[in-house]
């Protein structure tokens, strides 16, 4: 094997089996140690269904630590296994966007595989049930009450309270991408009024936040071009700008 970045095969497998001896978050541990397997009650191997709908016949053998999400108790495990939730919850749908803040899970959109989706669904992590949201938009400063599209291939950034919905693929589509905020309070969403060098509506993009700062980059437009440019949104401003990069 070529040496990547630097590093031969060799040293790649010495920093993995240093990092499993020297884990700083669960102490000195061998690598040789057997990987736990959940079974089925009747027997059989599980089909697991994640939040999207979609199942993987991964049959749990996944490697994960044991965890302890928001002070709630989980049996230890090195496994990934199907959290059992109850509540209104979401139809079985794909190109869907998540994003935690606090104890709150909030699931916007997708595609169901025959429509696009607009509902909100928040899934309480101290109690693992779901609630359903009812679409309600805040009107903007200039009292223009739109409406949000379903969409699918967005993404959803966590931003204090709320949640920041950016672009995706829309119906009816946008010609330029969309900004959406939704407060986990007042359970409203709001749409941004954006200025600037607005970036082309599209979807199955990035995006990160760094402080008041949005950074998108590619993704793919309505016609499903390929693209690589690199935006930044000020949140503060509301204001789109082009980033240049080699």
């Amino acid at each position: 094997m070529p040496k990547m970045f630097g590093f031969s095969r060799r040293r790649m497998k010495l920093g993995r089996l240093k990092g499993h001896l020297h884990d700083p978050f669960h102490g000195s541990r061998s690598p040789s140690r057997h990987t736990k397997r959940f079974n089925h009650p009747n027997g059989e191997d599980p089909v697991t269904t994640s939040v999207s709908g979609r199942a993987d016949d991964l049959a749990w053998r996944c490697s994960s630590d044991t965890f302890d999400l928001n002070g709630r108790a989980f049996e230890s495990s090195e496994n990934w296994a199907v959290l059992s939730t109850e509540g209104d919850k979401p139809t079985p749908r794909f190109d869907h966007a998540a994003a935690i803040v606090g104890s709150k899970m909030v699931v916007f959109g997708g595609d169901s595989g025959h429509h696009l989706l607009d509902d909100t669904k928040i899934l309480s992590l101290d109690k693992l049930t779901w609630d359903s949201v009812s679409p309600k938009v805040r009107p903007s400063s200039n009292g223009r009450s739109l409406k949000l599209h379903p969409c699918k291939g967005h993404c959803l950034v966590p931003w204090g309270k709320n949640v920041i919905l950016v672009g995706g693929k829309s119906d009816p589509p946008y010609d330029k991408i969309s900004v959406w905020t939704f407060n986990t309070e007042t359970e409203l969403w709001l749409h941004m009024e954006a200025k600037g060098d607005i970036p082309v509506s599209r979807s199955g993009h990035s995006v990160i936040r760094a402080g008041p700062v949005l950074i998108l980059f590619g993704g793919e437009d309505a016609k499903g071009k390929k693209l690589h440019d690199l935006h930044m949104f000020d949140l503060k401003s509301s204001t789109w700008l082009p980033l240049n990069y080699k």
